[in-house]
């Protein structure tokens, strides 16, 4: 079976925008990565997942320095994820080309990764296991280095559009928590 991403059944799978830094054979690189996740918090563990149906220079760059960046976009990044994810490492030099067009870099002192400091969240990532699953391949990196970046508002995508996050959805009160926990007892197994 197959679910493509503008189809009903994908409807459910909202995710953040990982720009996802690199340096290797192919010059220092950014992309775009719809699964970007945080796997474990203790240790600090994440995934991106990357495309396998061209050759990626992000993926060449990581499989050779085992490193890489994530800079979760925030939501005035819509333009820059678009420009980052359709074009590829191989014939373009997204960073000089970003710099051209006004956009701020910054290059990390851990590890030499280019990052962008007003994302939401920005870390680097030393690679501790790669795996492909179907179309795609999972790059698990552990946290060497962390920080908030300067905006508090995520990018989100969902069909292959960007949205904003909206209002909360209230929890449960206090009061409907203590009716559960009386009915739930009953059903032990």
């Amino acid at each position: 079976m197959e679910i493509t991403p503008t189809s009903e059944l994908a409807k459910g799978f909202t995710t953040t925008v990982g720009i996802i830094g690199s340096k290797g054979l192919n010059g220092d690189n950014l992309m775009a990565a719809e699964w970007t996740y945080l796997l474990s918090y203790k240790p600090a563990i994440i995934s991106v997942h990357i495309g396998n149906y061209r050759s990626k220079a992000t993926a060449e760059n990581i499989g050779e320095t085992k490193m890489f960046s994530v800079s979760l976009a925030a939501a005035h990044h819509n333009v820059l994820s678009s420009l980052i994810g359709n074009s590829t490492g191989h014939t373009v030099n997204k960073i000089a080309a970003l710099q051209e067009l006004g956009y701020r870099l910054e290059r990390s002192t851990t590890t030499g990764l280019i990052y962008v400091p007003d994302a939401v969240f920005i870390a680097e990532c030393t690679l501790i296991n790669s795996e492909n699953f179907g179309d795609h391949t999972m790059f698990v990196g552990k946290v060497v280095a962390a920080q908030e970046g300067t905006s508090t508002n995520p990018l989100l995508y969902n069909r292959k559009k960007y949205w904003n996050l909206g209002e909360p959805v209230v929890k449960p009160s206090d009061e409907e928590r203590t009716h559960f926990a009386d009915v739930f007892p009953k059903y032990k197994k």
